[in-house]
C-alpha cells in the first residue's frame, strides 16, 4: 500500500471508531488540513465516504478539508454555509480565515475594505516554513487585488506565491499562478507576456500531470483570449460556449468565465450580429448565476459596450446605472467599465485618465479617445495623429481587437493608414495597420433578413441607431456623423423600404426583423 493509502487508511479507520481527535492528530501529521495539495483530491472524496455527519461543525481540520473538495467540485456556495454555520463548536483560527479567504474568490464575490485590511493582516499570523499556507495566502490575494484593479500588488505578490510554490513543491500550484498572471498581462494588452505566462503554466500542468476539474478549458481560455485580442475570432463563439459550460460545471473563477464571455460575445457580434450576441451574453448570466449564486453586472456592462458599438446609446445607458458597479470586482469588468467611461465622457474622463507606461491597453484607449474627441470636433488631421499613435503602440503587442470598439472613429482613416505610409519602412507596424483596416472592414455585418436589400455599412449603422429612437441630432452625435449625412441616408432607406414617413421605416424594419425564422447571420 502506498504512503497515501496508508493515510487514508489510518484516518478511516479512527473515524469509524469514532476516533475524531486521533484522526486530527493523522492529519496534522500528514502536513495539515491542506493535506489534498500533497496527497491528492481523491483522498478527501474516501475519507468523507467514512466521515460522521456533522463533523465539519466539529472539527476545523475537516471543515477546511472538506471545503476544498467542495470548491474543487463547483460547490463553492455550499462550502461557504458550512464556514458560517453557527453550529461549530471550535474556535476559528487563521487556517478557518485562510479557507474563508479561497472559498471568497472562488465565489467572485465583492470585497469590502474590511475584508481587505483582515485579509492583509492575516499574512502577519501564518506560521514561518509553513510554504504551502503562505503560497495559498499569496495566490489568494493575486485574485483579490486583480478584482480591486491594483496590478502591482497583484504582480508583487504572484511572484511571491511562485517562490513558496517552488519552496513547497507544487506544480500544480504554480501552475494556476502562471494562468492569473497570463489574465493579468491580456487585461493590460501585454500579449508577449501572457503567452509566457501560457507557456510556464502548460509546463508545469504536465510536471503535475493532475487534472481534478477543469484546468484545460482555464488554459484553452485564456489561449482563445489572446487570438481575440489578435484581432481572430473566427473560432472563438463555438469553443466559448463549451469552455462556458465547462467552467459551470467545474472549478472556475470569476475572472475566467466574464473573460470567455467578453470575448464570445463581441466575436459573435463582429461575425454574426448583435441579437446572437445578446442571446450569447443571456445564456452566460444565467450560467453565472447558477455557478455563483448572483448575477454579473460585469456581463450587464459588456452587454452595454456591444449596444454602443451598434449605435442603441439609449439601450447601452439603461445597463450602465453605475459603471463603478459595473466593474463589479473584476478584472475585465474594470476594462469595460473604463472603456465606457471613455467612450461616454471623453472630455472629462482624459483628465483624470491615467497613463500607465506598463499599461498598453490603457494607452491605446486613450489615444483612440483623443481621437474621438478630435472627431468630434472636426479635427481630421488630429484625429489620424491619435489613430497612428494607437496603432504605433499596439503593433508591438498585435493588441486588433480594441481598434474594432472604436471603429467609428478607425474606419474614417483605416482605409488611409493601411497604405503603410505612415509607417515609415517599419514592417511590423504597416502589417498591423493593413490587418486592423481589414478586420474593421470585415466587422459590419448585415444581419440575414437585410441582405437582400444590400444596404451600406453605413445605412445599417443609422438602420440600427434609428431603433433606439434617436433624433437626426442624437444619431449623429452616436455615430460621429454630420446631421447632413444622416437626412442623406434616410432618405435612401426611405426609398429601400418604400416608406413614406420615420415611424412607418421603424414599424417596416420591426416587422422584418420580427418575422426572421432563424439567427444564422453572415459571416
Amino acid at each position: 500500500m502506498s504512503d497515501a493509502g496508508k493515510f487514508v487508511a489510518d484516518i478511516v479507520r479512527a473515524l469509524k471508531a469514532g476516533n475524531v481527535q486521533g484522526a486530527e492528530r493523522l492529519v496534522l501529521e500528514a502536513g495539515g488540513p491542506f493535506f489534498a495539495f500533497t496527497l491528492g483530491y481523491e483522498t478527501l472524496d474516501e475519507i468523507f465516504s467514512s466521515a460522521p455527519e456533522g463533523i465539519a461543525q466539529e472539527s476545523e481540520i475537516f471543515l477546511v478539508a472538506m471545503c476544498l473538495s467542495l470548491v474543487k467540485h463547483g460547490r463553492a456556495r455550499r462550502a461557504k454555509a458550512l464556514l458560517y454555520d453557527e453550529e461549530r463548536s471550535f474556535a476559528p483560527s487563521y487556517i478557518f480565515v485562510l479557507t474563508e479567504l479561497m472559498v471568497h474568490i472562488h465565489l467572485g464575490e465583492r470585497v469590502s475594505k474590511k475584508q481587505l485590511r483582515a485579509w492583509e493582516q492575516l499574512e502577519g499570523r501564518l506560521p514561518l516554513g509553513e510554504h504551502l499556507f503562505s503560497g495559498l495566502y499569496y495566490n489568494s490575494m493575486l485574485v483579490v487585488y486583480g478584482r480591486l484593479n491594483m496590478i502591482s500588488e497583484a504582480r508583487m505578490i504572484g511572484a511571491q506565491a511562485l517562490e513558496t510554490y517552488e519552496k513547497a513543491k507544487q506544480p500544480y500550484l504554480q501552475f494556476f499562478i502562471h494562468l492569473h498572471l497570463a489574465d493579468l498581462a491580456i487585461i493590460e494588452g501585454k500579449l508577449r507576456q501572457a503567452k509566457q505566462h501560457l507557456k510556464a503554466a502548460e509546463r508545469f500542468f504536465k510536471i503535475a500531470n493532475i487534472c481534478i476539474s477543469s484546468e484545460k478549458e482555464l488554459i484553452e481560455a485564456l489561449w482563445l483570449t489572446i487570438d481575440f485580442e489578435a484581432g481572430e475570432f473566427a473560432h472563438i463563439p463555438e469553443r466559448a460556449a463549451k469552455i462556458r459550460q465547462a467552467l459551470v460545471d467545474g472549478d472556475s473563477w470569476s475572472e475566467i468565465f466574464i473573460e470567455v464571455s467578453r470575448i464570445g460575445a463581441l466575436s459573435i457580434y463582429f461575425l454574426e450580429g448583435r441579437k446572437k450576441a445578446i442571446a450569447f451574453l443571456q445564456e452566460c448570466q444565467v450560467d453565472f448565476h447558477r455557478r455563483h449564486g448572483d448575477f454579473s453586472l460585469a456581463i450587464e456592462a459588456i452587454q452595454a459596450h456591444i449596444e454602443h458599438i451598434d449605435g442603441l446609446q439609449d439601450q447601452a445607458n439603461y445597463f450602465l446605472y453605475d459603471l463603478d458597479k459595473a466593474a463589479m470586482y473584476s478584472p475585465t469588468g474594470i476594462v469595460i467599465s473604463e472603456t465606457m467611461s471613455l467612450k461616454l465622457n471623453p472630455e472629462k474622463v482624459l483628465d483624470k485618465f491615467s497613463i500607465d507606461e506598463r499599461n498598453v491597453r490603457s494607452n491605446v484607449m486613450s489615444e483612440l479617445a483623443r481621437a474621438a474627441v478630435a472627431q468630434s470636433e472636426k479635427q481630421r488631421s488630429k484625429m489620424r495623429q491619435h489613430v497612428e499613435n494607437a496603432m504605433r503602440i499596439a503593433a508591438h503587442e498585435n493588441l486588433a481587437s480594441i481598434f474594432l470598439e472604436y471603429r467609428e472613429v478607425v474606419s474614417k482613416v483605416s482605409s488611409q493608414l493601411a497604405t503603410g505610409k505612415f509607417a515609415r519602412g517599419h514592417k511590423r507596424l504597416a502589417y498591423f495597420a493593413k490587418q486592423v483596416h481589414r478586420i474593421i472592414r470585415k466587422s459590419y455585418i448585415a444581419p440575414k433578413e437585410f441582405q437582400k436589400y444590400n444596404m451600406s455599412a453605413q445605412q445599417l449603422r443609422i438602420l440600427n441607431a434609428l431603433q433606439d429612437g434617436g433624433s437626426n441630432k442624437k444619431i449623429a452625435v452616436n455615430l460621429g456623423l454630420t446631421e447632413a449625412a444622416v437626412k442623406y441616408h434616410l432618405t435612401n432607406l426611405f426609398k429601400i423600404f418604400n416608406a413614406r414617413s420615420r415611424g412607418e421605416l421603424i414599424e417596416i424594419i420591426d416587422k422584418i426583423s420580427n418575422n426572421e425564422k432563424s439567427y444564422t447571420f453572415k459571416s
